[in-house]
């Protein structure tokens, strides 16, 4: 990147990718803690283990959806109050959040096959795509001619054929899970529970577009609200959602119950 487009550019793609990673570090973090328990449930009912990875996965996209929409949404207002204006790229940032949102949210996959000790040949077929994925788009945009955009759709391209694709149906096959099960238990329920917080978010940058900075900031924390409760309704089971309750103070966990 630095010999095709020089080191001014290469910061101005370094940043917002710094910002995406920090959602990547946390849910890695998350997610490593699931290996072990992987393992152990698979040596011993592995009906438990497939629920055990579709839960975790759906928890696993309930924590990055939020903040990788988070910075989809206000990752330039970010970039400019830490950096200053010349390293704002908001197309970027947009594209950034949005194609790592896939592979982050669905780490839990190779923690699983890992877990269970199933990870040696999708690992072999990953690196085989990748490489060939990469030396397919190098070729093409050293035709068509190299940008920002250009590097950043170079990375993601690969990691979503990987990890938003391959390795979760690979690990569906390994544990035995349909992939609809997948998909409707899985990934979906927490994008069609964030749906409230995305509309809430996206009026919170049109007032801020709008300069309405005070209803900006204010639909910017109900944005967070709106997202508890919807998560504590439609995400939680019964068993759960008594844990939340009796951990908050008695007048917000009896209007939680209302709601």
């Amino acid at each position: 990147m630095v010999r095709e487009l020089g080191p001014a550019l290469l910061a101005v793609y370094s940043r917002p990718l710094a910002l995406v990673k920090q959602v990547l570090t946390f849910m890695n973090k998350f997610t490593h803690m699931l290996m072990p328990t992987a393992g152990a449930l698979g040596a011993v009912q592995s009906e438990e283990l497939k629920g055990f990875y579709v839960d975790s996965t759906k928890y696993s996209m309930s924590f990055t959806l939020p903040a990788l929409a988070t910075l989809m949404i206000f990752g330039d207002v970010v970039l400019h109050v830490w950096m200053g204006k010349d390293y704002v790229n908001h197309g970027l940032m947009i594209l950034l959040a949005v194609g790592y949102l896939l592979p982050i949210a669905q780490d839990v996959s190779m923690r699983m096959v890992i877990g269970v000790n199933r990870h040696g040949l999708i690992s072999v077929v990953n690196l085989l795509v990748v490489l060939l994925a990469f030396i397919v788009l190098y070729a093409y945009f050293s035709v068509q001619g190299w940008s920002v955009m250009a590097f950043a759709v170079t990375l993601l391209v690969p990691l979503n054929i990987v990890y938003g694709v391959l390795l979760p149906v690979y690990t569906c096959k390994a544990l035995d899970v349909s992939v609809s099960k997948y998909l409707f238990k899985g990934l979906l329920p927490p994008l069609v529970a964030a749906i409230p917080f995305l509309l809430c978010m996206l009026a919170a940058r049109l007032c801020y577009e709008m300069d309405y900075i005070y209803m900006a900031c204010g639909l910017f924390f109900t944005s967070g609200f709106v997202l508890f409760v919807t998560y504590f309704n439609f995400l939680l089971g019964q068993v759960q959602k008594q844990r939340v309750l009796s951990k908050l103070p008695k007048k917000i966990a009896a209007l939680m119950q209302r709601v």
